[in-house]
Formats: structure tokens, sequence, C-alpha cells
């Protein structure tokens, strides 16, 4: 189904009750057919700020905090050894739950320790 968005409001308002602010947007769908029944249906919205391409990235819940300060991955050998990483994070994306980590000591293919 694809839409296009048609307006976007300008000001937030507050919902009735103390809710969070809310802004208005029009979307028209090309299809609408599965949806022409919904009134004022509650929707969530991912907004995309940036995108980077051939990046490392590991479930958030992989990084930890290092230490000497910043922040750290546990790589795991083929042999279940564990080591401590250093890492410097970049973006996060929130619908994949994944984020962009570089530095020494880590590559495309290595394992990282993610807690249960």
């Amino acid at each position: 189904m694809l839409e296009h968005i048609r307006e976007v409001g300008r000001v937030a308002v507050a919902v009735d009750g103390g809710g969070p602010a809310t802004i208005a947007v029009t979307v028209t769908l090309d299809r609408p057919g599965p949806v022409e029944e919904l009134d004022q249906a509650p929707v969530q919205v991912a907004v995309t700020t940036d995108v980077r391409t051939g990046v490392l990235a590991v479930p958030v819940t992989a990084l930890r905090a290092a230490l000497a300060g910043g922040c750290e991955v546990v790589v795991v050998t083929a042999d279940g050894r564990r080591r401590a990483v250093r890492v410097r994070h970049g973006l996060f994306d929130e619908r994949s739950g994944l984020i962009e980590i570089q530095g020494a000591g880590v590559a495309e293919g290595m394992r990282v320790e993610v807690p249960r």
C-alpha cells in the first residue's frame, strides 16, 4: 500500500486529559481498501533523519559501559572465549534495535555477547 503525506500540521496540540502533544498529519493512501472504515485510529510514525550504509551494527543491548569510560562490546570467539573491545557508537535505529559501532578489534562477522 503506497501512501503520500499530503499535509503536516505546524502546531503541536495537547490531547485532552494532559496526554502527549500531537501534530496532525494527513496521509493519502493509493489503495485505502483495508483502512476505509477507520476513524481517528492511533498510529505510530518512524522518522528517518540519517542513513548509513556499509557500517558495522550490533544490537544496542550489546553495548556496555567501559571501566575507563566510553563503551565496549564483548566479542565471543569461535572457541567460546570472550574479550571486551572498546568501540565508538554512531547512529541508533529504534526500529531494528541496532546501533552503529566502530573501533579497532571489531570486524564484520564477529559475534558479540548480548544479555538475555
